[in-house]
């Protein structure tokens, strides 16, 4: 009797063992129906037992779904690569990696979209600098290369993207694109949908699981030749696979931080390597892993430094916040500015990475703030909604009328969110049109795209903005941009906090002065001689991370020592402590250092206490060994005494 491999998503376990139907063949690859603990569950064929696994008393499969392989090696390849180096069960990856229409067993049978019938534009004519990256990158095509993009913002990596890929297109390749957010596909599709008479698809959360399912078959089948899309875009098959391009491939947004906590950045350099493809991480800031890996000559780096709208250099101010008089968290100067480019008929951009009216809500009389029964957090003020929320657990409350603690009716908010800001600004400037792009204002992609016509038509005057506007978009009248939250990056204890201060103000920053008009920055600090500060806006980001990666190395941190978090949650703090406390004892034989247990940065939240270890090492291979002792000794489907745990390798952020 033959035995199969079956794994069942979400079982947390790699597969499961079943006898093959004797009249009806189940390739690797294909998926199955089986009885699995008095149900019917669907399975995915990836392996076979061996002749001992025979002599168990195992139940058959009950049905095969698909007669010749679903998914092909390749696929299974790659998710058996997840599935080792992150430590995720098997079943785990492929509950990520299938589309749910897929994992239930339906047959997709898609039908050809049109292809939105205009000739496609003609292709735009390279600088310099855009012709030698191209070229570079057209003689990797049909082998593994991994290249860096460094291209400064609105120097044009996209039309190298678009003329690199018209290559793979015209050998009957396909192309994966992967970017870090939701809000950058539409704008990128466009500029492939214009260029190209291939069908395209986009892969992301916001498409409908239909739509999804049939995007991903297309591509199956080799009729989709340009994949675009998020994180789980990376796990779209594509037989004809000849180019994969990581666009911000710095961003956070590109590692998974629940569940398999994957980097698809990462596992896309793997996808390439075994597809013998070449890859682009392109990025205005790259990562310092990545540009250690150009020095390492492991990774080739291309740059491109000429804005191909502007020859007008940015000018930077700082704003030395001691004892300035802010209001709302800006300050007179700042003011004064944001006044003189909108009466000169330009817009400013103010950015703040809070959301919300207001980071807490205050009791004048005693001090008292309003905190989460459930986190150790603030409740956040959201003004639209007169509604105090947590960030963390998602709990709302309406505002309170008095004080918990004195009583007093005299609660004031305090601090900067955006709400916050856009209520004065707009007080403070009239006759100007004043927006706010965040989270809690724009949930839908429509909205989005709503708002971005109206900046870029100049409508809007001054805009305030998170993250949403920190990067990919491009306003020709946009001559200043104003950061007010800098100094968040100097004490943060999280080690990546200044690269990631760095690639803030290099991403906001872009946005200013990218058409004939010259763009200013000011940026607002209790910290103006900082030497990183200054060195990144005198010298520009190389220079910044050319400082930046030696500390690094003195430190210990990545990307000269590898990584790993085990993060344990439970109802008794105490049964939490003991729990790590015991893991790292039983590590002492592995020559890797451990730090901890400690209490995560949200040391409670939902009413359940987190903790950490923090595992480092040298030695990729001995941190691995003892990720797989953990991994052996305490099935992570097992509550230990009540505590949870999960494993976290290359942490992106130690929060």
């Amino acid at each position: 009797m033959t035995v199969l491999h079956v794994c069942i998503p979400n079982t947390k376990r790699d597969y499961f063992d079943y006898l093959a139907l004797p009249d009806t063949p189940a390739p690797i690859g294909a998926r199955v129906w089986v009885s699995f603990r008095n149900t019917q569950k669907l399975g995915v064929v990836v392996g076979l037992g061996t002749a001992e696994d025979a002599k168990r008393k195992l139940k058959s499969i009950t049905e095969v779904i698909d007669t010749t392989p679903l998914l092909s090696d390749d696929f299974l390849k790659l998710c058996r690569w997840i599935n080792r180096y992150y430590h995720a069960p098997l079943s785990e990856v492929l509950a990520i990696a299938l589309p749910k229409k897929i994992r239930a067993g339906q047959i997709i049978e898609p039908k050809l979209p049109k292809i939105n019938t205009k000739p496609p534009s003609a292709p735009l004519i390279l600088n310099q600098e855009q012709t030698v990256a191209l070229e570079a990158l057209g003689l990797a095509l049909n082998h593994y290369h991994a290249f860096v993009l460094h291209g400064v913002t609105g120097s044009g990596k996209t039309e190298v993207y678009l003329q690199l890929a018209a290559r793979v297109l015209a050998n009957n390749q396909q192309v994966l694109i992967l970017v870090p957010e939701i809000g950058l596909t539409p704008q990128l599709f466009t500029r492939f949908e214009g260029r190209f008479r291939d069908l395209i698809v986009m892969i992301h959360s916001h498409v409908s699981d239909k739509k999804r399912a049939e995007a991903w078959e297309l591509a199956r089948t080799g009729v989709a030749k340009i994949v675009i899309g998020t994180r789980t875009a990376l796990f779209t098959p594509m037989p004809d696979l000849g180019l994969i391009i990581i666009d911000e491939e710095h961003d956070a947004s590109l590692k998974q931080q629940d569940g398999v906590r994957y980097s698809a950045r990462d596992a896309a350099l793997i996808r390439a390597h075994q597809h013998k493809v070449p890859i682009i991480l392109g990025s205005a800031t790259p990562s310092l892993e990545s540009l250690h890996n150009c020095q390492l000559k492991k990774y080739t780096r291309l740059t491109l430094t000429q804005k191909a709208e502007s020859q007008t250099a940015l000018r930077y101010n700082i704003i030395d916040l001691r004892q300035q008089k802010l209001t709302h968290g800006l300050a007179e100067p700042t003011l004064k500015a944001i006044k003189k480019h909108v009466d000169q008929g330009n817009q400013a951009l103010v950015f703040i990475n809070r959301r919300g009216f207001s980071p807490v809500l205050l009791c004048h009389e005693c001090g008292w703030m309003a905190d989460c029964k459930a986190c150790d957090s603030h409740l956040t003020l959201h003004r639209q909604s007169n509604r105090l929320i947590c960030h963390h657990c998602g709990l709302k409350i309406p505002v309170p009328v008095y004080c918990d603690t004195c009583k007093s009716k005299d609660l004031v908010p305090v601090g900067s969110g955006t709400q916050r800001v856009h209520e004065y600004l707009s007080k403070y400037f009239p006759d100007a049109q004043v927006d706010r792009i965040d989270r809690d204002e724009i949930r839908q992609n429509k909205h989005l795209l709503a708002i971005l016509a109206k900046i870029e038509s100049g409508q809007s005057q001054i805009l305030i903005g998170t993250q949403m506007l920190a990067k990919g978009h491009h306003f020709p009248k946009l001559t200043l941009v104003v950061i007010l939250d800098t100094d968040a990056g100097f004490y943060n204890q999280d080690f990546r906090a200044l690269e990631r201060l760095g690639q803030l103000i290099t991403q906001v920053s872009g946005r200013a002065g990218r058409a004939e008009l010259p763009g200013e920055v000011l940026i607002q600090t209790h910290f103006p001689d900082n030497a990183l500060l200054n060195r990144l806006i005198q010298n520009g980001y190389s220079a910044f991370t050319d400082a930046l990666l030696p500390l690094r190395e003195q430190a210990a941190w990545p990307p000269y020592h590898y990584l790993a978090l085990l993060r344990a949650s439970g109802k008794n703090e105490g049964s939490v402590r003991h729990f790590l406390a015991m893991v790292k004892n039983q590590l002492a034989h592995i020559n890797i250092m451990i730090l901890g247990p400690a209490p995560a940065p949200l040391a409670r939240k939902a009413t359940e206490y987190h903790m950490q270890l923090l595992l480092k090492s040298a030695s990729r291979a001995q941190l691995h060994q003892a990720l797989a002792f953990i991994q052996h000794t305490y099935p992570s489907h097992a509550k230990q005494n009540g505590v949870r745990w999960a494993m976290d390798v290359d942490p992106i952020d130690l929060a």
